[in-house]
């Protein structure tokens, strides 16, 4: 029975493989963060510096252990997204994103871990709260000592339609050490339940933060139309304000 139930899980591992978001194209790169301090462009420097690359890691638990040594025990990445560091302390960071990518599956014998490359460096994050119907997730995870992010500041009224913005994102998995995707595009507006902006955007996508041209957090990509991927489909700004402030009451993680 046991045997039944590790190849199932094998077979699943391998789907996950070839069907989960698996068009991942990282780049290593020397971790120089003068380059970006140097080399970044003014008007994007929020977004490029709180740029959060994020995956999902699935591994086999049934039969593997450290010494095991069989490969379908190594863990396999099932999917990527995109965030930003909403804010931070001293010792931890606050990454805001998509929830249906922080939405657990609970697939029997795979454990799950979802890490956090910021500043060229990865980190484990873990769940603070997740609002599926708005399709919002905090992550918090550690902040380390040579690491400074900026302090985000939430657009209070709509932007104007037809106003720049942008976002930084990793679609289909063009993400990790040294790239910074930027995408610009124009606002076109909100209702109670979403906001819109012509932004290319695709898988991997998901989470990133919208900006201002002067910098400020208008909300995140949430999904694109199909056939049509430059017409990015958001929460609203009243579902991100709430959200934020509903954590922030418990958990202090924003100043006002």
């Amino acid at each position: 029975m046991k045997k039944m139930v590790r190849d199932v899980i094998y077979i699943y591992i391998i789907l996950l493989f070839v069907f989960g978001c698996m068009n991942i194209k990282t780049h290593k790169a020397d971790n120089d963060t003068n380059y970006f301090n140097k080399h970044t462009d003014n008007r994007y420097k929020i977004g490029i510096d709180n740029f959060v690359f994020l995956t999902k890691k699935h591994k086999l638990e049934i039969g593997c252990s450290e010494d095991t040594g069989d490969p379908i025990c190594d863990p396999v990445i099932s999917s990527v997204a995109s965030g930003m560091v909403f804010s931070s302390d001293s010792k931890s960071l606050f990454v805001l994103t998509a929830a249906h990518f922080c939405k657990k599956d609970n697939y029997p014998g795979l454990s799950e871990e979802i890490i956090g490359t910021a500043k060229d460096q990865d980190r484990v994050l873990s769940i603070i709260s997740i609002n599926e119907k708005s399709d919002i997730c905090l992550l918090i995870g550690v902040k380390y000592k040579d690491e400074t992010f900026n302090q985000v500041v939430l657009q209070i009224s709509e932007p104007e339609l037809g106003s720049d913005v942008y976002t930084v994102a990793g679609p289909n998995g063009f993400g990790g050490p040294g790239i910074r995707p930027v995408f610009v595009g124009k606002f076109a507006g909100c209702d109670e339940q979403y906001c819109m902006s012509t932004i290319p955007a695709t898988f991997g996508s998901s989470g990133a933060g919208i900006y201002t041209e002067d910098g400020k957090l208008i909300t995140i990509v949430m999904a694109v139309p199909k056939d049509f991927n430059n017409l990015v489909i958001s929460p609203s700004q009243v579902d991100i304000h709430k959200f934020i402030r509903n954590i922030d009451d418990l958990v202090d993680i924003y100043t006002y």
